[in-house]
């Protein structure tokens, strides 16, 4: 495999440096900034804050929306929810497009990021652990499922659809198969999915060793996690992301939760993650009986390849309609770069489309049932 930005950036995160971490929100709160509106709950039966951002359903087809009105983002790994779906390039963000299009859309920081609190271990010295890392996929189900429930009393919604992105796609997947009466439909974007064999060189490079990921957090310098962002394509190739991405991102990265050596720091759960789901460690696609949307851009070639997304729709054979759409110059971080516009408009058509199979008479194609 050809050495990329991405396998550059992970190695070094398994390069740790220890730094003094921006305080996390400690009380339920709720405050506006820019569009989104904050709020935070408590974990039932733990001591961390979950924050939610909410931009309000608004235009012209408000009234219209039937189905998928209410839509939950949920974050890939070492990028807060905040700073992914939510935030705002030009001033436009995927999270306003969707409120935008009618729907309510709700964007999560998972524990550790953004404005969540941290796990405790997070804020020892010593990174290393003789258990599963913090953050890992299956911990972070219940954390779903109480944000879930809370955009549903919020809104009053009796389902909603999820939109993951990345690895985000791991702890989505396993709470799709375990909570699929709460979900109207599933959108998989650039996702991490299961490989049965990878080069044990291929996970040296990406986490230092080829052994199974042990570390509780990760420290990642911003200019490597911007390297990574700008150099993830194919050779020859044009940067895709964004200039107001490129010019304003790193530093309000660092604003959020960026340590005094300009480092950000990450749960070590995800690593563990992709190392298991890379081993034929992963959730259960047949399981799945909601509709399902994969994107992926064509240009994303390390993490989310074209193989990944096809075994991926091959194993959703209990869905009752699903769609794979592939982004022309699209990378794994296709969100923040000039297709964005193109993977918002398929995914609002998905949003739109209506799903009931084809069970009623049908008038115009023959009588066919």
């Amino acid at each position: 495999m050809k050495r990329t930005a991405t396998a550059l950036l992970l190695s070094l995160a398994c390069t740790l440096t220890f730094a003094a971490q921006v305080e996390p929100v400690k009380t339920s709160t709720s405050l506006s900034t820019e569009s989104s509106k904050l709020h935070t709950f408590k974990l039932p039966d733990s001591a961390l804050h979950i924050a939610l951002w909410e931009d309000k359903a608004r235009g012209p087809h408000r009234a219209m929306i039937k189905e998928s009105q209410v839509v939950l983002f949920v974050h890939g790994a070492t990028i807060s929810g905040k700073l992914s779906a939510g935030y705002p390039i030009d001033g436009y963000s995927w999270s306003g497009d969707v409120a935008n299009s009618g729907r309510d859309a709700w964007v999560v920081d998972l524990p550790g990021y953004g404005r969540s609190d941290d796990y405790p271990e997070m804020r020892k010295p010593d990174a290393s652990t003789t258990t599963d890392p913090v953050g890992n996929a299956k911990s972070l189900v219940p954390v779903l499922d109480a944000a879930v429930d809370y955009i549903l009393k919020q809104s009053g919604a009796r389902k909603l659809t999820i939109i993951a992105t990345s690895r985000g796609a791991i702890p989505v997947g396993y709470y799709v198969t375990a909570h699929p009466e709460k979900l109207d439909k599933v959108v998989f974007n650039s996702p991490i999915v299961r490989r049965d064999t990878i080069d044990p060189a291929v996970i040296k490079g990406l986490f230092g060793s080829a052994d199974r990921p042990a570390l509780n957090f990760y420290e990642i310098p911003m200019d490597k996690r911007l390297a990574m962002l700008t150099d993830d394509r194919p050779q020859g190739t044009d940067v895709q992301l964004e200039d107001d991405f490129i010019t304003h991102w790193p530093s309000d990265s660092l604003s959020e939760r960026g340590t005094r050596q300009g480092t950000i720091k990450v749960p070590g759960g995800f690593a563990q993650d992709i190392y298991d789901a890379w081993h034929g460690t992963y959730w259960d696609p047949a399981k799945v009986t909601v509709p399902v949307l994969i994107t992926r851009g064509d240009y994303d070639h390390v993490l989310t390849p074209r193989e990944d997304t096809d075994w991926l729709y091959s194993h959703l054979t209990n869905a009752p309609s699903k769609r794979s759409v592939l982004i022309d110059k699209g990378t794994h971080a296709m969100l923040f770069e000039k297709k964005r516009f193109e993977l918002y408009r398929e995914v609002q058509l998905f949003l739109d489309g209506p799903y009931t199979p084809l069970a009623l008479t049908c008038n115009f194609c023959g009588g066919r049932n």
